[in-house]
């Protein structure tokens, strides 16, 4: 005990450098030391199980008790290790407080706030990195020393340039953060490993560490942020659902560098601010349908995915042309995945047999997926919905395909505790199955959790829980029928002979027209089903307004 407290002590303030690694590295030890006597006292001190019913009820009670309490205790020693550490370690934080899937209620809770509250950098400290970076931009801008918004990797000053007066923002990657961090993602990666050892909580988690390294690598690295804004503002322009709707900042790139990215200042309230979304006369649920079709269509459409969408890297307004209609605001682009079209075809598949409640198909494209067996394709179809199996696989001797997509979205509103625990005790009597299945799909696709795990919190907070579901089986049904349309057009081509009249070539025209018919008949099925779905939860739903909120709220980039 005394070795551990004098550990403690002396990396109680932190440094900068190596030898501020090295402190990183004993702090993170030392709570890794803690978790691992706090887990194993909390098991060694498990009473022995009686004979009697109501002595073993008792006894399991006792047990939950001191896990809960365990729980409760790391939790707080977690965060505070990633907030005394900084910097890889919040980050570490933020990953940890998205993964509702994985870990017990209490962590999620105790580290959902690294997402908005993160140390910031001094003002000289700014000041010498954008001069070693941009010294043209010190000399064009006048900056304010104090920061908008502070993230674990940058922080964000907002700017005038001194010849037109535009408002800027200026993202400032923390200094020394580059050189170092990959010590510290190594330490991560060690403890994570040594962990998932000797605790059931993380077996199976190392892929963790693993897309912690991939996921900085590419948020370091500000020229790629830069092109992945570029590239976002082109596919939304692109879509006619997007274009106008939402839109990204542009980025003045003459003063930007991979250390430092300027872009253009935009204002707008909290995607999550309801009180503030109202008085600009817009409707939260409109604010959700947007944001869902936006990411939706990068995931099953575009293939360039935005994997960190949270709260704060949404804004809203009203649009110029259309003030009775919200714009959003994209923000913060440094964390994106690319997916090829097979992937994206197959995971529109199951999608679509998910909404079907279609046991067999939900089995089929989960394994084109790379996952297998029955508690794993569950498990992912939970990963992917949020809602237990039972509703969302239907006994369709009982039930016919209404019946199934009506549950899984109604199930959206009823997004309740007891829903949630019921999820969360699946979890967590499955451990080990959730590790096989991250191990399984994908690496692409673990960010893709993410993402709907972020869009799911939004809507909730917008009180509009079925959105996500319902864009994400419209979106993938057209994929799915654009992709089948595709074939048979090319299938089309190559039967079809020169004669416009020969029997080959009638026969692939009437087979294609049957194709498009059935088609349209499916989407149109469909379409009838969500309006009327949608319908029935808008009905339901109960927007939660927060105490307080700021109308002129104005910020940029939440630096993630």
């Amino acid at each position: 005990g005394l070795a551990v407290g004098g550990a403690v002590a002396a990396v109680a303030t932190p440094e900068s450098g190596q030898n501020g690694a090295l402190a990183r590295a004993m702090r993170a030890s030392v709570t890794a030391a803690r978790l691992g006597t706090l887990y194993s006292w909390a098991s060694m001190r498990a009473p022995q199980k009686s004979e009697s019913a109501f002595s073993a009820d008792a006894a399991l009670k006792a047990d939950r008790s001191r896990l809960q309490t365990a729980h409760e205790k790391g939790a707080a020693w977690v965060r505070r290790t990633c907030e005394l550490n900084g910097g890889v370690y919040v980050k570490l934080g933020q990953m940890l407080a998205q993964l509702d899937h994985l870990l017990p209620l209490v962590y999620i809770d105790a580290l959902r706030p690294l997402l908005d509250a993160c140390p910031a950098q001094t003002w000289d400290t700014v000041r010498k990195v954008i001069a070693a970076e941009s010294p043209r931009l010190l000399a064009e801008a006048d900056i304010q020393p104090k920061p908008v918004a502070t993230a674990s990797l940058a922080q964000v000053h907002r700017a005038t340039l001194k010849e037109d007066g535009a408002q800027i923002a200026i993202k400032i990657q923390h200094d020394g953060l580059k050189k170092h961090s990959m010590w510290d993602i190594r330490v991560i990666q060690g403890l994570l490993m040594v962990g998932a050892r000797w605790f059931e909580l993380l077996r199976n988690m190392e892929w963790l560490g693993e897309e912690l390294e991939s996921s900085l690598r590419d948020e370091l690295d500000f020229t790629l942020e830069a092109q992945n804004c570029a590239a976002c503002a082109q596919n939304l322009s692109a879509s006619d659902t997007t274009r106008g709707k939402v839109v990204a900042p542009v980025v003045a790139k003459q003063y930007s560098t991979s250390n430092l990215l300027v872009m253009s200042w935009e204002n707008g309230v909290a995607v999550d601010d309801v009180a503030g979304i109202r008085q600009l006369g817009l409707k939260p649920s409109d604010v959700s349908k947007l944001l869902c079709y936006a990411l939706a269509e990068q995931i099953f459409v575009h293939g360039h995915v935005h994997c960190d969408p949270h709260a704060a890297n949404v804004r809203v307004r009203r649009r110029d042309d259309s003030p009775t209609e919200p714009q959003l605001v994209l923000l913060d682009h440094g964390l994106y995945r690319r997916l090829d079209p097979g992937l994206r075809l197959q995971y529109a598949n199951l999608w679509q047999a998910i909404a079907r409640g279609d046991r067999d198909d939900i089995y089929q494209f989960a394994k084109s997926l790379g996952v297998s067996g029955e508690h794993n394709v569950k498990m992912l179809a939970m990963m992917l919905t949020l809602r237990p199996w039972d509703i969302i696989e239907m006994d369709r001797t009982v039930h016919n395909t209404d019946s199934a997509v009506h549950s899984l979205v109604r199930g959206a509103d009823e997004i309740s505790d007891d829903v949630r625990k019921r999820v969360q005790d699946f979890v967590l009597e499955n451990n080990r199955s959730i590790g096989e299945v991250l191990n399984a799909v994908p690496r692409e696709l673990l960010l893709l959790f993410k993402t709907s795990d972020c869009v799911r919190a939004i809507e909730r907070r917008l009180g509009a829980n079925w959105s996500w579901l319902e864009v994400t089986a419209r979106v993938s049904a057209r994929v799915v029928a654009d992709h089948e349309r595709l074939m048979a057009h090319q299938r089309v081509e190559s039967a079809s002979s020169s004669s416009w009249w020969s029997l080959s070539h009638l026969t692939s025209r009437a087979t294609l027209f049957m194709i498009s018919t059935r088609l349209a008949i499916e989407r149109a099925v469909l379409e009838v089903r969500l309006a009327l779905f949608s319908a029935i939860s808008s009905a339901s739903a109960q927007p939660s307004v927060p105490e307080s909120s700021q109308l002129e709220t104005e910020t940029s980039i939440q630096a993630a």
